[in-house]
């Protein structure tokens, strides 16, 4: 697989994460509730009552996994903006024209560039 073809893929990725880079404090009122409902379930799929000690350490550390999680693909998708801008000057710095040589020699042309 070569490697723009790579880039491709991991920025498909990255985009379909995107709207989870979003902090929670970031998040509409709606947009809260609705990942409160994922994480309450996701206790209760433990099998912790929703009143219990248990389950609020649960959620509680569930949401502190989100965060961190959230945190770490907003990262990752900004070191990946920055190095596609890199790449980007890199490319259009290696376009430069170089300075090149021609000599003739009965019906051959010998061009040197460097």
């Amino acid at each position: 697989m070569n490697r723009q073809f790579s880039s491709y893929i991991l920025l498909a990725g990255l985009v379909l994460q995107g709207c989870q880079t979003k902090s929670i404090t970031e998040m509409s009122y709606p947009e809260q509730m609705k990942l409160a409902e994922v994480i309450k379930n996701k206790c209760v799929g433990y099998g912790l009552k929703v009143d219990s000690l248990q389950f609020r350490q649960c959620f509680e550390q569930e949401v502190r996994a989100e965060e961190l999680g959230r945190l770490r693909r907003r990262q990752a998708w900004q070191n990946f903006s920055e190095q596609q801008d890199r790449l980007a000057v890199a490319r259009e710095s290696a376009r430069q024209p170089s300075s090149c040589t021609s000599t003739v020699w009965g019906s051959t042309v010998r061009t040197n560039c460097w």
